[in-house]
C-alpha cells in the first residue's frame, strides 16, 4: 500500500528523525545499566543528595525498551503494508530480518557462553526466542537485554500473518484489542500473582509495538495530513502527560500496586507515539536541522549492536577491575563519581565495539540482504 500523497514528505525510505529516537532509546538504556542497575545492587542506592538524585533520574532509562516497541511497531508495519501485494512477501520479509538481527545476535550468544555468563539451558531459549518466557521453563533469564529481542521476535513471527491475511481495517482493530487487552491482562496477571514481576512476557508488552502498529496505519490514509498529524501528536503527548501527572499520587511509576502493575507503561506508550509523530512533522520541515543531530544519529546507527553488547561489557569490566583491585571496584560501585568514572570508560569501550561490529560485521549482512535479487523485485 503505497503512501498518501498528502504524506509522502513523512513516509520516506530512509527518516533519519527515527534513528535519533533510536539513539535517544539505547542511551536511556545503556544509563540504566550503568547507573541504577549497578547501583540498585550497592550500597549507592541508600545514599543521599547527588547520587541518589542521579540514580532515581536514571532509573527511567529502562524506558528506552518501551519506546524501542514502538519505533518497531511503526516500522515493522509499515514495511508490511508497503509490501502486502507482493508474491515474496514473507520470504522477503523474515529473510531480511534474519540477515538485520541474526549475526550480531547469534554472535552475543557465543559471547555469553564462553564468558560463562549465559548456561546452554538459556542460551537454548534464546535459540528459540523465548528468554523473555525462560521462567516458564525452570530457565533463569541470565543476560537481562535479550527478552526484548524475544519480544521483538515472536512479534515478526505473528504480526506478518496478521498483516497479510486480514483487510487493514481489521488489522486496525486487531491493533485497539491489543491495547485495550494488554492492560487487563497485566491486571489480571496482578491480581493472581502480585509478588511476581511478569513484565518480560510478551502478552504483557503488547501493546506498546501495537501503538506503533496504529501509527504506521494512520500515516497511510488519506485523513493523515500534516495538519492533522501535528494536532495528534500533541494530543497524544499532552494525554500521556496528563495521565503520568493523574496517576503518580496513586502509584503509577511502580508496578507493586495495582495502578502502576496496569497502567505503569500506559502515559509512555502516549508521549512516545506522541514523540514519533511530532518528529516526522519536524524531520520534514525547515526546522529539521535543529533536530539533526550527528553524535545521537550516530547512536541511533550502532544502537542494536550497542542495546546487544553494552550490559555484557559493563560485566567484563567489573571482572577485571575486581581482578586486579578489589577496593578499586568496590569504589567505582559505591560512590557517584566511581559509577560516572565506570560508565565513562566501560561505556565508551561498548560504544566502539558495537560502532567496529555495525561498520564491519553488520554491514557484510546489510549489504547482502540488498542485493539478493528477491529484495529488489
Amino acid at each position: 500500500m503505497p503512501p498518501s500523497e498528502n504524506n509522502t514528505k513523512l513516509l520516506r525510505p530512509n527518516m533519519p528523525e527515527l534513528d535519533l529516537l533510536r539513539g535517544v532509546a539505547v542511551i536511556m538504556v545503556v544509563l540504566f545499566h550503568a547507573f541504577f542497575w549497578t547501583a540498585n545492587q550497592s550500597s549507592l542506592y541508600q545514599f543521599h543528595g547527588l547520587g541518589k538524585i542521579v540514580i532515581s533520574v536514571i532509573q527511567g532509562g529502562w524506558l528506552g525498551v518501551q519506546l524501542f516497541f514502538v519505533l518497531s511497531g511503526l516500522l515493522i508495519t509499515g514495511i508490511l503494508l508497503d509490501t502486502k501485494q507482493r508474491p515474496d512477501f514473507y520470504k522477503r520479509f523474515y529473510f531480511r530480518r534474519a540477515l538485520r538481527i541474526l549475526p550480531a545476535y547469534f554472535a552475543l550468544l557465543c559471547l555469553l557462553l564462553i564468558l560463562g555468563i549465559a548456561r546452554p539451558p538459556f542460551i537454548l531459549t534464546c535459540i528459540l526466542f523465548v528468554s523473555n518466557i525462560s521462567v516458564l521453563f525452570g530457565v533463569v533469564l541470565q543476560y537481562a537485554p535479550l527478552w526484548t529481542l524475544a519480544v521483538e521476535e515472536q512479534f515478526y513471527l505473528l504480526w506478518p500473518q496478521a498483516v497479510k491475511r486480514l483487510s487493514l481495517k481489521a488489522t486496525t482493530v486487531l491493533a485497539i484489542f491489543i491495547i485495550v487487552a494488554t492492560p487487563i491482562l497485566r491486571l489480571i496477571a496482578f491480581l493472581k500473582f502480585p509478588a511476581q514481576d511478569l513484565y518480560h512476557y510478551t502478552w504483557f508488552v503488547a501493546d506498546g509495538l501495537a501503538y506503533g502498529a496504529l501509527i504506521a496505519i494512520y500515516l497511510r490514509t488519506k485523513n493523515a495530513t500534516r495538519q492533522k498529524v501535528k494536532k495528534i501528536g500533541v494530543a497524544l503527548v499532552a494525554v500521556g502527560a496528563a495521565t503520568l501527572l493523574v496517576g503518580l499520587p496513586f502509584g503509577i511509576m511502580h508496578r507493586t500496586n495495582i495502578i502502576g502493575a496496569t497502567f505503569q507503561i500506559l502515559p509512555w506508550n502516549f508521549l512516545f507515539s506522541g514523540i514519533v509523530l511530532l518528529m516526522l512533522i519536524i524531520g520534514t520541515s525547515k526546522f529539521k536541522d535543529i533536530i539533526m543531530l550527528k553524535w545521537l544519529k550516530y547512536f541511533g546507527y550502532i544502537s542494536y549492536g550497542l542495546y546487544l553488547i553494552n550490559l555484557l561489557v559493563f560485566y567484563e569490566f567489573d571482572k577485571i577491575i575486581n581482578y586486579f583491585s578489589p577496593a578499586l571496584n568496590d569504589t567505582l560501585h559505591q560512590t557517584i563519581s566511581g559509577l560516572m568514572l565506570r560508565f565513562l570508560i566501560a561505556g565508551g569501550i561498548a560504544v566502539l565495539i558495537a560502532g567496529l561490529s555495525r561498520k564491519y560485521f553488520e554491514a557484510y549482512f546489510l549489504k547482502l540482504k540488498d542485493k539478493l535479487s528477491w529484495s529488489k523485485n
